[in-house]
């Protein structure tokens, strides 16, 4: 982890589960690394902050709150967050969300029912995230000097490549599972969420110049306890 004392790094979803533990590893590498958190509750903020300080005092970390199931949540903090004028050496795409696994029951956006939310939440949140910060990725690349590119780094699942993948068909004309007959139950919309993080993935580490910045997807393994499918009886 040394190679990050002097890193800036921004984390999605730090307040619980594999967010929370990763900030803390963050955090125990010193007083150098610049920790940016997001979560979408101001109190879980604070409470995090407060728990990673007590880990390392001299930790540089600060909150802000965003939902990424509301785009202009997502725009405003990106907004303040280039207005900060630090660099942005790593992004990690953390945050996630399952649901009603078990019900077949589609769950959409309140001001937009034709927005799945797993998909909203895992897939489109994080892309427009990292395409409204990918200049200053590169530009911070350029900024450090040392000949290392900036990283983005995704949170996918293993699910996409288990049987039950293969029966959950990837409609790319309905990505959002909003035509009938397409949107079978919540283990559906989760797996199509993370297949779509992986396709978008894929693309934009095509797209950029790997120099400048990298772009991978990582599943860290089935880990119970991380919350995700607090809205679920039956997660797997």
């Amino acid at each position: 982890m040394k190679h990050l004392d002097s890193n800036s790094v921004l984390l999605t979803g730090a307040n619980s589960g594999i967010g929370l533990e990763c900030a803390k590893a963050l955090c125990a590498v010193g007083s150098k690394c610049d920790l940016t958190i997001t979560v979408r509750d101001d109190e879980k903020g604070k409470d995090t902050v407060e728990l990673l300080r007590s880990i390392n005092p001299e930790c540089l970390v600060a909150y802000y709150v965003m939902d990424l199931a509301d785009h202009s949540s997502i725009r405003s903090f990106a907004k303040e967050f280039l207005a900060t004028g630090k660099r942005l050496d790593i992004l990690i795409n953390n945050a996630g969300l399952a649901t009603n696994f078990p019900a077949a029951k589609r769950l959409s956006l309140p001001d937009n029912p034709r927005m799945e939310i797993t998909m909203a939440v895992n897939c489109i949140g994080p892309f427009l995230l990292t395409s409204l910060l990918v200049d200053l990725l590169k530009e911070s690349a350029k900024k450090r000097g040392d000949g290392n590119p900036s990283q983005v780094v995704n949170i996918t699942s293993r699910i996409t490549t288990q049987t039950f993948a293969s029966k959950c068909k990837f409609y790319f004309d309905d990505i959002m599972l909003d035509q009938p007959g397409h949107y079978i139950d919540g283990r559906q919309a989760y797996t199509c969420s993370k297949i779509g993080v992986n396709l978008w993935t894929q693309e934009m580490a095509m797209r950029l110049n790997q120099k400048e910045v990298t772009v991978n997807a990582l599943c860290p393994g089935f880990i119970p306890g991380t919350s995700i499918g607090r809205n679920s009886s039956k997660f797997m």
